[in-house]
């Protein structure tokens, strides 16, 4: 018995260890699980493709004789060479102007100055020009829309010119060494009145201007006119007729006595009268005594008489009561006035 007993200990024993040994066995600690990052999506690259283009406007620059032509290019990031096309003939180009180079992705604007000098010569009107903008990259090139300028100017003139003749307006006779002056230009009349006036600005284009051109001679009075050289016709004739300078014979005060009013004014009338001419352009002059100064006063020391022979004076009392002498005075002749102040 005692050995069965011993037995069923040493079994229970066993079992005890046994059991103990797989309860406090070491659960091990599971392995982490990788973090893979999302694969990005690759940017697609863009496809090369040729300019895009868009003819602008052509830009006058008067004072420098030339035009620019304008227009946008998108060279979609590609160098891209741009320039114009250009003619005399819609959708016929057989001239260019120099490049320009673009770069850029977006639209860019392009301009390109052209003078006036490298326009071909035509002969006639309009003067009308045809042009579009042209741009190529390694892709390809592209053409603008066409659009077209017209000029104000003559290719085919020699340059901008007037010629006429200056006589007399009395006579008719032709006025030798008469002077055409305009634009700080002066020309001088041949012996049969003939001259040529022409502007050394404009060998070689004629602008749309207005000249103004005065002619004059010792002994006549000056006359101005003005013309207009189109688009159409790069010079003009001008022709003058001056009138003799009538030298005054008489000359006539009206009224020849003057009463006024302290503060009241009246106007006089000076006539000068020639030898069957009417003395127009004539100057006359008016000068009060020192005395006389102190009582009136007179509206212009001088006056140039109109196409009757008359100048006009307004005469204005002071307050002082008295007379005052007016003298007026034109060439070697010379009348006064009596003005009673009271």
């Amino acid at each position: 018995m005692q050995s069965i007993a011993y037995c069923f200990i040493v079994v229970f024993g066993i079992l005890s260890v046994c059991l103990n040994s797989a309860f406090t066995q070491e659960i091990p600690t599971p392995s982490p699980i990788p973090d893979f990052a999302p694969t990005p999506t690759p940017t697609p690259i863009p496809t090369p493709q040729a300019p895009t283009v868009v003819t602008g406007e052509a830009n006058y620059d008067y004072s420098n004789s030339s035009v620019t032509l304008t227009g946008t290019v998108n060279a979609h990031g590609l160098t891209t060479t741009a320039w114009f096309e250009y003619g005399t003939t819609s959708s016929i180009y057989n001239y260019v102007t120099s490049t320009q180079t673009v770069s850029e992705s977006t639209d860019t604007s392009v301009g390109i100055n052209l003078s006036m000098t490298d326009l071909p010569i035509r002969t006639g009107s309009p003067y009308t020009f045809f042009y579009r903008i042209t741009a190529q990259n390694s892709v390809g090139i592209s053409y603008g829309n066409e659009k077209s300028f017209r000029t104000l100017i003559h290719m085919d003139c020699p340059g901008c010119y007037v010629t006429g003749s200056v006589t007399d307006a009395t006579t008719g006779n032709s006025i030798k060494s008469a002077t055409i002056s305009g634009e700080n230009i002066t020309v001088f009349t041949e012996a049969d009145g003939s001259y040529l006036w022409d502007d050394p600005e404009g060998y070689s284009v004629c602008w749309e201007i207005v000249y103004t051109l005065t002619a004059s001679a010792n002994g006549y009075l000056s006359q101005t006119k003005s013309t207009s050289l189109s688009e159409t016709d790069c010079s003009e004739t001008l022709n003058f007729e001056l009138q003799p300078i009538c030298e005054a014979e008489k000359i006539t005060i009206f009224p020849h006595i003057l009463k006024l009013k302290r503060g009241q004014s009246s106007e006089v009338t000076i006539t000068l009268e020639g030898d069957n001419c009417v003395p127009e352009g004539n100057t006359v002059t008016a000068t009060i005594g020192k005395a006389g100064s102190r009582r009136i006063s007179i509206s212009s020391a001088s006056e140039v008489t109109d196409a009757n022979g008359q100048a006009k004076f307004t005469i204005t009392a002071k307050d002082k009561i008295g007379k005052a002498r007016i003298i007026f005075k034109t060439g070697n002749l010379k009348k006064s006035i009596l003005v009673k102040i009271k």
